[in-house]
């Protein structure tokens, strides 16, 4: 099964603002700059959500992933224009619209992936349980792995973003991740875990760890 949705985006300017841990005395500035980058995000956001869910023998190297005969194969990326709005920034100098449009398109790719995910779901059988979200490079999970997933939805549909040689996603505001499907899990409402994470644990993504 295939499925491709079309997605709203409804940015939380508050919580963006906490992990930019913007002062009381910056926020008229970068209410000004926000309203800015949201037009701009608005008209160059292209959004690509897919899904593809198939039984299959592909072995990821993860135990509760590999004890799913059936999985969902997940790609999301937000186009190119963005990415060169977001370069534009920085090669100008104009630093602090590209913090807060790098803030902003993370936001709202996470967002598309969680829509993704609620679409998915209404997808499966009764008694089908999730796995928890596994995307290629987090800790256990090496991003050459990332070459599985795209051939995987490649071989289905055509995407819009390419593979580098270091198995990277180009343009690169997109994701690609991976959940197991069955009858044999529990009932999880946890998409990510904070602590499969290889990145710093000062992040301001982390929670809960």
């Amino acid at each position: 099964m295939l499925l491709r949705i079309n997605t709203e985006i409804k940015l939380d300017q508050k919580k963006i603002y906490r992990r930019m841990k913007v002062s009381e005395a910056m926020t008229d500035v970068m209410d000004q700059y926000y309203q800015t980058l949201l037009v701009e995000i608005q008209e160059a956001v292209e959004v690509e959500s897919v899904c593809l869910i198939e039984e299959d023998s592909l072995t990821f190297d993860i135990v509760e992933l590999d004890s799913c005969k059936k999985k969902a194969y997940c790609y999301v990326n937000i186009g190119s224009k963005v990415v060169e709005i977001l370069k534009g920034y920085f090669a100008g100098k104009q630093y602090m619209l590209g913090y807060l449009l790098n803030e902003m398109l993370g936001e709202t790719i996470m967002q598309v992936a969680s829509q993704l995910r609620l679409e998915m779901m209404k997808s499966l059988s009764e008694g089908e349980n999730l796995t928890v979200r596994y995307s290629p490079g987090e800790k256990g999970f090496p991003l050459e792995k990332q070459e599985m997933i795209y051939e995987k939805l490649q071989g289905k549909t055509k995407l819009s973003g390419e593979l580098n040689d270091s198995y990277m996603i180009v343009p690169d505001k997109a994701m690609m991740f991976v959940y197991g499907i069955g009858r044999h899990l529990p009932y999880n409402e946890v998409d990510h875990e904070c602590t499969r994470c290889t990145g710093n644990r000062l992040c301001p993504y982390r929670t809960g760890y």
